[in-house]
C-alpha cells in the first residue's frame, strides 16, 4: 500500500526539522578558525561590564556615525563570542583571528562619486582586563593616531595578556590612558610591538631568541616600547621633573628618556628614589626618605623622594624604596 499524503507530509516536515536542528548546531559551534578556547576568552571579554549598563560586546556597536558617512554593515551584538572587532583569517598555513580596535568599511559621497574608507571608526570605550592568552590571535591592537584618524582610539582596558599566543605576529596599543600591564611571553612569531604614549608600568615579551624582557617603572612615571627586528626601544614618561635612568639587571645603562636594548633582562625606568644622589637606589636612600618623612631632613629634590607621586614625602615612599633596593 502506498503511503498516504499525510504520511508523506509528515516525513517532509521531520526531514526539514532535522535539517534545521543540524544547521542550528553547526551555527552554534565555533567556525574552524576559532578554537573553543578562543571562543571562551572572547565571550568572557564581551560579557564584562562597560558603561551605561552595557557590556563590552554591546559597547562595540554604541557609536555615532557622522552625517556625511554611511555604514555598509550595521549589526548589533548578538550575545556570542564574536563582534565586528574580531576577524577570522588564514596566514600561510595558519588559521587564526585578528582583534582590532578599529572597524567598519564606510563610504561617503565626494563630488557625486562613492569614496570607500576602511578602518575609519574606532571602537567606543571598552573596559576591564583583556585576556587572550593561549588563543589563536595573529594581530592585536588599535591604529596609532595619524592624519587619517587623528584622535587616539581610547579605551578603559586596564591590562592585556597575550602569553603563549603561538601565532601572534603584531601587537600595538598606543595612547592608552588606563592600560598599565602588557604581557606577550612565549610568542615565537611576535615581530612588532608598539606601546607608546600611555601609562604602562609593566611590559613583558620575548625578543626573538634574545631572551625575555620584563620592563617596569619605579616612581612617578610610566613606560612605552617600540619593538621590531630584534631591537626594543623603550620610552620613559616622567610625571614630574625627576628621572634617574634605566637599570638593566641592576646596572644603570642610560640616563636618557629613551633606551635601546637588544637582549632580554630585567629593565627598570627609575623616576625617583635616589635620595643621596649617588646614581643608585639603596637602603641608604630609604633611610634618608624615612628621616625626611619624620621631619628630620630638608630634601633638596622632593620629586626624587616622592616615589608614589602623592605630592608629599611619607613613610610609604621609604617602604617602596626599601623594597626596590632589596629586590622585593
Amino acid at each position: 500500500m502506498k503511503p498516504g499524503k499525510s504520511f508523506r507530509v509528515f516525513c517532509l516536515l521531520m526531514a526539514a526539522l532535522l535539517c534545521i536542528t543540524a544547521l542550528s548546531s553547526a551555527l552554534a559551534m565555533p567556525p574552524s578558525m576559532f578554537t573553543p578556547l578562543d571562543a571562551e576568552k572572547l565571550y568572557a571579554f564581551w560579557q564584562q561590564p562597560a558603561y551605561d549598563g552595557m557590556n563590552n560586546g554591546e559597547a562595540v556597536y554604541d557609536y555615532e556615525v557622522p552625517d556625511f558617512y554611511n555604514v555598509l554593515y550595521n549589526y548589533s551584538y548578538g550575545g556570542g563570542y564574536l563582534t565586528e572587532l574580531v576577524t577570522d583569517t588564514v596566514v600561510g598555513h595558519a588559521t587564526g583571528f585578528y582583534f582590532r580596535f578599529t572597524y567598519r568599511y564606510c563610504f561617503s559621497f565626494v563630488d557625486g562619486d562613492i569614496a570607500v574608507d576602511g578602518w575609519d571608526y574606532p571602537t567606543p570605550d571598552l573596559y576591564g582586563d583583556l585576556d587572550l592568552a593561549e588563543t589563536g590571535v595573529i594581530e592585536f591592537g588599535s591604529a596609532y593616531p595619524s592624519n587619517h584618524y587623528p584622535v587616539p582610539h581610547q579605551t578603559h582596558i586596564t591590562s592585556v595578556l597575550l602569553d603563549n599566543c603561538q601565532k601572534l605576529e603584531r601587537a600595538y596599543f598606543n595612547a592608552q590612558d588606563h592600560c598599565t600591564e602588557f604581557s606577550a611571553l612565549n610568542c615565537p612569531n611576535l615581530a612588532h610591538i608598539s606601546l607608546k604614549d600611555g601609562v604602562f608600568n609593566h611590559i613583558a615579551f620575548d625578543m626573538n631568541g634574545s631572551g625575555e624582557v620584563n620592563a617596569r617603572s619605579f616612581g612617578a612615571g610610566s613606560i612605552g616600547v617600540e619593538y621590531e627586528d630584534g631591537i626594543a626601544r623603550f620610552f620613559a614618561y616622567p610625571e614630574k621633573d625627576s628621572f634617574l635612568g634605566w637599570f638593566l639587571n641592576g646596572e644603570l645603562v642610560s640616563t636618557e628618556l629613551e633606551a635601546e636594548i637588544t637582549e632580554g633582562g630585567e629593565l627598570t625606568a627609575c623616576f625617583g628614589g635616589d635620595a643621596n644622589g649617588d646614581g643608585n637606589i639603596t637602603i641608604s636612600d630609604a633611610l634618608i626618605v624615612l628621616r625626611t618623612a619624620m621631619g628630620g631632613n630638608d630634601p633638596q629634590d622632593a620629586n626624587m623622594l616622592d616615589v608614589d607621586g602623592s605630592g608629599t614625602i611619607t613613610v610609604a615612599d621609604a617602604i617602596l624604596i626599601a623594597r626596590f633596593a632589596l629586590g622585593l
